[in-house]
């Protein structure tokens, strides 16, 4: 699948997380668009947690926490939001998952 022509939502991408969780949690196989949502929500922690972060991402964070915080805002959303980029929606769940920096109104 190239996902270069194809647009990131959040809609066709939050099914790919979910399982990616169940399958490590039981020890099952994953598929490619599982593995992708994963590393795509691990990135982008990884960049909110660079020098200039707007949140702070514990160091001794999981990886599995950050998909976990994403899937858990995901479910709150109203379904008209889950058409929003994949990238829109990771970014507002892990700022919403990690404390803000103090005295920083963002």
């Amino acid at each position: 699948m190239n996902h270069m022509n194809k647009t990131i939502s959040g809609d066709r991408y939050i099914k790919h997380c979910r399982n990616f969780v169940a399958h490590v949690e039981s020890g099952g196989r994953d598929t490619y668009e599982d593995t992708f949502c994963a590393a795509f929500v691990v990135g982008a922690a990884e960049a909110l947690s660079s020098t200039d972060a707007i949140c702070i991402v514990p160091a001794n964070a999981a990886w599995i926490e950050h998909v976990k915080i994403v899937i858990a805002y995901a479910d709150r959303l109203p379904p008209r939001l889950m058409s929003d980029k994949l990238g829109t929606i990771v970014t507002a769940a892990l700022i919403r998952g990690w404390p803000c920096k103090k005295g920083e109104n963002r």
